[in-house]
């Protein structure tokens, strides 16, 4: 995962842009953090494109790492559902619907 941050809103969408146009993956924005995340499949051999980009197209980063996803961005990416409790139905079955 490539994350990095940016000094302004306007800044973040601009490398979201830049980035976005690679064909990599979609990047995710959170514009509170001015942060801006990509899936890097290809691990550290995909950072070099992406400074080299944003070099290229003159969007300042106040920082940029590479990072292991954490497992429920793995999880969102696999199935496309978060693993937030509140979608997921644990409560247990009656007697009466195992019976059935």
């Amino acid at each position: 995962m490539v994350e990095l941050h940016t000094v302004d809103v306007p800044t973040m969408q601009r490398a979201a842009e830049v980035l976005g146009s690679l064909g990599v993956a979609e990047p995710s924005t959170d514009p509170a953090a001015r942060r801006w995340s990509l899936a890097a499949p290809g691990g550290s051999r995909v950072l070099p494109v992406v400074v080299r980009a944003l070099d290229d197209a003159a969007v300042p980063v106040e920082d940029i790492t590479l990072r292991r996803p954490t497992l429920d961005e793995v999880f969102l990416a696999l199935t496309g559902r978060t693993t937030d409790a509140s979608h997921t139905d644990l409560s247990p079955t009656s007697p009466e619907e195992d019976a059935a």
